[in-house]
């Protein structure tokens, strides 16, 4: 139930033609208290919509791209069916040649044996060359040789010398044999070393009574002597190389 308020209650002058002005009204009497609100009427009908205005222009700027998203979980399922295959792609270029290889590969087979030709004429014979000169000239004369090495010289016999030729000269060998009776016996060279008596070697016949060997001392281009630390009865022989 909704309740009005109060009118409030206002004097109004009579206005008498011509009359002097009466005096104001009383005061204005009090504002009665305020009503409570009334319900809230139904919501009247849905406006109909206004017509769809036109489509803006396309921006100019791109977005960002969105984060690459993450990879799917492996599926469990039965695998599709293979796509088509995609067209093929233009050749490439060709590629460098390789380095030569260094096996050899295996002999071929030997082909068949042609047919034989036909005979050539015996009468198209070319003709005969220039004759070469006889011999050719003279080549010029070598150096002469170095002088070959004297032949082997010397005496033989129990006693004697050979001389053996050598780049340096000759090696001279001598031989021979002394009585000994005693504890010495001086040996005498067929000849005379020209230099010097390397090596001297000998043996006795017999032993001597200390049964020690032979020795020699006083060696020189002319002989030596031949000594036995004890006495010995017998034949020595010796051989002596020197130069």
């Amino acid at each position: 139930m909704i309740i009005d308020p109060p009118t409030p209650i206002r004097a109004r002058p009579v206005v008498v033609s011509n009359g002097a002005t009466g005096p104001a009204g009383g005061p204005t009497g009090a504002t009665g208290p305020t009503g409570s609100t009334g319900t809230t009427g139904a919501t009247g009908p849905q406006g109909i919509g206004g017509d769809r205005g036109p489509t803006g222009p396309t921006g100019t700027m791109t977005g960002p791209t969105g984060a690459l998203g993450f990879t799917g979980p492996l599926s469990n399922n039965t695998p599709g069916a293979t796509g088509p295959t995609g067209e093929t792609g233009p050749t490439g270029p060709t590629g460098y040649t390789g380095p030569q290889s260094v096996v050899t590969g295996p002999t071929g087979a030997t082909g068949p044996t042609g047919n034989t030709g036909v005979a050539g004429s015996a009468t198209n014979t070319g003709p005969t060359g220039p004759t070469g000169p006889t011999s050719g000239a003279t080549g010029p004369t070598g150096p002469t040789g170095q002088t070959g090495l004297a032949g082997v010289s010397g005496v033989t016999g129990t006693t004697g010398y050979m001389y053996i030729p050598q780049g340096g000269g000759n090696a001279l060998w001598q031989w021979g044999r002394v009585s000994m009776n005693g504890t010495s016996a001086v040996v005498t060279f067929p000849v005379t070393f020209p230099t010097a008596c390397d090596v001297v070697q000998f043996n006795a016949s017999a032993l001597d009574a200390s049964g020690q060997g032979l020795f020699a001392t006083g060696i020189t281009t002319s002989g030596f002597t031949v000594n036995s630390p004890g006495t010995l009865t017998g034949t020595v022989y010796w051989v002596a190389i020197g130069h």
